[in-house]
């Protein structure tokens, strides 16, 4: 299994694909990086102090009751205080200027199309070898097809993982000089260094996940379009419209599942799970679909 894996590496890296897509991920995080820098601005003594005053009002009146929020209907674990600290943290009593304590909120953000990016490279790695034929070529050297199935699957899923964490981790560092020089480095504390953690290490969990439904599809169809166009119309339409019809469905769905895990917050109130089962339905769902797709990978004829 070691040699057929690291064959199935180089060729995972070699895809004129897979350098492309490192190659503009990378430009547009040094791109983020420059325009970050650029707009971001430390306040003057004067607008720091008054958003200092604005921002306790608001954070008095939130916990006297005047915003709305009902201290009962807080988690067991969350105080009133937590709550309205969150909230005149929120953007739009913020400063224009970057704060590197916002980093894991970023990432949560940036996970997304990581997401997306993950789907397809584990798709078109399958599909483009569908398409090419090699696959056929390489059961006659390597007739077990389960062997075959699972090194290109392993590979695939683990880089997606490998390739989010190191994405998120050039992008944090192209942000650093903006929080350095023009913005913040306020509340880096060791609370901010686990969440950051937390969000990076779910985030790649994300990525495996997706790149195990992208591979799984595009096996099962032979072809890299139909694993993005399956997939990201059941993400995009399908699973609102179940959304709007049978409300009741939410929990089930793949959509709110991956908020609530890639958040870490089982607050988000459209379904009620907890992060840890959010992460054990999508991985069941995922392990589905790879059980499916090597079932018919061994059976089905491969001309």
């Amino acid at each position: 299994m070691g040699p057929l894996l690291g064959v199935e590496f180089r060729r995972y890296l070699a895809r004129r694909t897979m350098r492309v897509s490192i190659l503009g991920a990378v430009a547009a995080i040094a791109v983020a990086g420059l325009i970050t820098f650029v707009v971001s601005q430390r306040p003057t003594p004067e607008a720091a102090a008054e958003a200092r005053a604005e921002r306790q009002e608001v954070f008095d009146a939130c916990v006297q009751g005047e915003l709305g929020i009902d201290p009962e209907d807080l988690p067991p674990d969350q105080t009133i205080e937590e709550v309205c600290g969150q909230v005149v943290s929120g953007p739009g009593l913020s400063q224009p200027q970057f704060a590197l304590s916002s980093l894991p909120a970023v990432f949560v953000g940036t996970s997304v199309p990581l997401l997306l990016l993950a789907w397809v490279l584990a798709a078109s790695f399958i599909g483009a070898e569908w398409h090419a034929g090699t696959v056929a070529t390489q059961l006659t050297w390597e007739p077990r097809r389960l062997r075959v199935f699972l090194a290109k699957a392993l590979v695939a899923i683990v880089l997606a993982a490998v390739l989010t964490v190191v994405l998120q981790a050039l992008l944090g560092a192209a942000l650093v000089p903006a929080a350095a020089f023009r913005g913040s480095t306020e509340g880096l504390d060791e609370a901010w260094l686990r969440e950051g953690l937390g969000v990076l290490l779910r985030g790649a969990v994300i990525a495996a996940i997706a790149a195990a439904f992208g591979y799984s599809i595009a096996s099962v169809a032979r072809n890299t379009a139909a694993s993005m166009g399956l997939g990201f119309g059941y993400l995009i339409i399908f699973e609102q419209l179940v959304a709007g019809l049978r409300p009741g469905w939410q929990p089930w769905l793949l959509v709110p599942n991956i908020a609530v895990f890639l958040s870490g917050d089982s607050n988000l109130g459209f379904i009620d799970r907890s992060v840890g089962e959010a992460g054990l339905l999508l991985c069941a769902y995922a392990a589905g679909a790879m059980v499916i797709a090597a079932a018919l990978f061994v059976s089905r004829d491969v001309t």
